[in-house]
């Protein structure tokens, strides 16, 4: 019998860790075990009490920290005694697999690499305990024989057998803890072998970024002249054709495992031959294309410009160390607040420029200790913590009110938006303070609801603004900021409102000093640090879980998936829309949103490659993964936008 006590993974979830509601419930799943433990007394039973996993001081789990990785596991049964080898160790996740199929009389199963855990076997007589530990150890050697042997584990089987043919009684201890060495060293060289990497699709996924990549610079017509030829047609055919002549070859002659090719039996070298032979080719054509096409750098015209082209790829390229992956919220921290200094100083207008830009500086000083990121400052004090505090919560209450008007107000000046939308953009805040209201997150008191009713009325209010459009450009903004109001915790609705503000205080000094790509660029940091600002990291525990449920009566995979985008990507998405409202506003024209592309499949590509060449460092499941899955969703989120305002 399984049972899953909930509970306090919702608290940890809604309150965090230290939350005041944790004790009572530990204390309440104290007493469910004594009865459950009272009811078993004798029966020749087994009791294990664990976790799933731990938890963060975030409230979260699916990072790589020891509060989230680690968790107590108690067995209560009888004749298990804990002695000193079991009692506070660390034991793998897999151990426990092959520990309960021993206590239940099952096979095990027979592609686990878990130990058994020795202490369980105290109440087992020594012919039980020899084959339980035999078979344990054969399991895994089974598959750790196609690596090499162990000869441990054939010494064991040596005398075991003669332990068996002989009914000794002698040298049990010997056998079995030959046995145990055996299985520990077979299960660490299995498991530390387990990682397989699909080189040869990981190369294409880096081949096809560089494509996008130089598309998009070459299509930025702010930056260079481009005028096709015949050679762009010939040039394509040819790749296209010889690349696929080579994927097939490189499918149907080499085996190396890859997830794109369906057979294949020669090494991976080969693979990487072929692959590096198609980019060589494929760059060898770019610059023959480049030779018979116009193609012209535009000359950088201020500090600003040569700061954002030459800020982002040093940042590209700093990824490459796990620290500043971790702290990469620093990094973006830097640039936007010397990216102001330096439009202060190319302003004609120093004065009033001033007082703007440094009011913009100021507001991102308050709204970067809003919410405290990376891993070294994780545990700081923040403005979220306080407020969250049960002794603030009027103060939460008020500053979320605060949030709710000043953000209505701002969409109703700076937004061209009819009369109902304006309507049904006021219902929707109310609604989801309401929301908020109902989860008995503000001081004051609500009727007794479950907050589902308050969420569904913001989801139609979005609904409404979306389809009455005047403007299509302010109508994308609002509807964003009404739904991510919705899934933001109650605390950052006050931080959304003092991003609006800061891009009004910096838009016109953009407009006045950058040429378009270049204030693509900007806007792109911009989105990165409200991302950062918001809370969001790149760590899995970052992500706010309860942000998908909102409003949703039943589970829904899609739905789940799209209000979490929506939630963790706000502030990226937010920026990329005002910067296309921005366009809407200076010329009637096409939106030129290259930069954005650029920036993104930048950083994609870049990292991609130092993802491939670390995938062997020692922090490529626990930081750089983690980063890529980031860079990936945000890209595949980002450019769907793109194409949804083009």
């Amino acid at each position: 019998m399984i049972l899953h006590y909930l509970g306090l993974d919702h608290i940890g979830h809604v309150s965090g860790p230290r939350s005041l509601l944790v004790p009572e419930k530990l204390k309440e799943m104290d007493d469910v075990i004594q009865k459950i433990y009272q009811q078993f007394v004798g029966k020749h039973s087994a009791i294990i009490v664990c976790g799933d996993h731990g938890m963060s001081d975030s409230g979260s789990h699916g990072g790589s920290s020891k509060a989230e990785v680690e968790i107590p596991l108690t067995f209560v049964m009888e004749g298990c005694k804990p002695d000193s080898k079991s009692h506070g160790s660390n034991h793998l996740q897999i151990d426990l697999a092959p520990t309960m199929a021993v206590l239940m009389g099952v096979p095990i199963p027979s592609n686990n690499l878990g130990s058994i855990l020795s202490g369980v076997l105290d109440g087992f007589e020594h012919t039980q305990k020899l084959y339980a530990a035999y078979a344990n150890a054969r399991n895994i050697y089974l598959q750790f024989e196609r690596n090499t042997e162990n000869p441990a584990y054939q010494r064991a089987v040596k005398l075991y057998q003669d332990w068996l043919t002989n009914n000794a009684t002698e040298n049990e201890n010997e056998i079995m803890h030959l046995f145990l060495k055996a299985t520990e060293e077979m299960s660490n060289s299995s498991v530390e072998n387990l990682a397989k990497f699909d080189l040869y699709l990981m190369i294409l996924g880096i081949v096809l970024s560089f494509q996008l990549l130089l598309i998009s610079a070459i299509e930025c017509q702010r930056l260079v002249n481009w005028q096709s030829t015949r050679l762009v047609y010939s040039f394509v055919i040819v790749v296209g054709v010889f690349s696929t002549i080579c994927h097939v070859l490189t499918c149907l002659m080499i085996d190396n495992e890859s997830g794109i090719c369906l057979n294949g039996h020669v090494p991976v070298v080969y693979s990487l031959g072929l692959s590096l032979l198609i980019l060589i080719l494929f760059v060898t054509n770019c610059h023959l294309l480049c030779n018979r096409t116009e193609f012209r750098l535009k000359k950088l015209g201020s500090v600003a410009e040569i700061f954002l082209l030459s800020g982002s790829l040093l940042h590209a390229f700093s990824l490459g160390a796990s620290s500043f992956v971790e702290e990469e919220h620093q990094t973006y921290y830097y640039f936007i607040n010397t990216l102001a200094l330096l439009l202060m100083y190319g302003s004609t207008r120093r004065r009033k420029s001033a007082i703007s830009l440094i009011g913009f500086m100021g507001l991102v000083r308050v709204s970067r200790c809003w919410n405290q990121t990376g891993d070294k400052w994780i545990n700081e004090p923040d403005v979220k913590e306080w407020l969250n505090s049960a002794a603030n919560q009027t103060y939460l209450t008020i500053s979320s009110v605060v949030g709710a008007t000043g953000i209505f107000f701002w969409i109703y000046r700076n937004l061209k938006l009819n009369v109902m939308q304006v309507i049904a953009t006021g219902v929707g805040l109310c609604a989801t303070l309401a929301y908020r209201a109902a989860l008995g997150s503000f001081s004051f008191h609500y009727p007794l609801s479950t907050g589902i009713v308050e969420a569904v009325v913001t989801y139609t209010s979005v609904i409404f603004i979306a389809v009455s459009s005047r403007e299509r450009s302010s109508t994308l903004v609002t509807v964003w900021i009404v739904l991510t109001s919705l899934l933001k915790r109650p605390h950052n609705l006050l931080l959304t409102w003092m991003h609006l503000l800061q891009y009004s205080l910096i838009r016109p000094h953009l407009t006045a000093q950058l040429h378009p790509f270049y204030k693509n660029l900007a806007y792109y940091w911009i989105g990165m640090t409200w991302y950062f600002q918001e809370g969001n990291g790149n760590n899995l525990s970052r992500i706010d879980l309860a942000s998908g449920y909102v409003g949703l009566p039943n589970y829904n995979m899609f739905a789940v998936g799209f209000l979490l985008s929506c939630a963790t990507f706000s502030g990226p998405i937010l920026a990329l829309l005002l910067d296309v409202h921005r366009q809407n506003l200076e010329s009637k024209g096409k939106t030129q949103l290259y930069g954005f592309i650029c920036s993104r499949m930048l950083i994609t590509l870049i990292f991609s490659l130092i993802v491939t060449s670390l995938r062997y460092h020692l922090f490529v499941w626990t930081v750089f993964s983690p980063k890529l899955l980031y860079e990936g969703a945000l890209s595949i989120f980002q450019l769907a936008i793109l194409l949804l305002v083009q």
